[in-house]
């Protein structure tokens, strides 16, 4: 979804790798790296973390405990 001047767009995909992934939540850095928490009906899925790399993202990590 993007800001337009009406207001904001329809919904878009994320495209590749996150097509099959039900995210809550995501933040972009501002190097272009996406954090975002995926959805489990248990709630237990880890943070996850994908770079962008001559601009395709990687396949998402988990980010690991501090």
């Amino acid at each position: 979804m993007e800001r337009t001047s009406a207001g904001w767009s329809e919904l878009k995909s994320l495209g590749a790798p996150f097509e099959n992934i039900d995210i809550m939540r995501l933040s972009a850095s501002s190097n272009g790296t996406y954090y975002f928490d995926p959805y489990t009906k248990k709630l237990d899925t880890p943070l996850r973390y994908s770079r962008l790399i001559d601009g395709k993202y990687e396949r998402p990590y988990k980010l690991c405990r501090a």
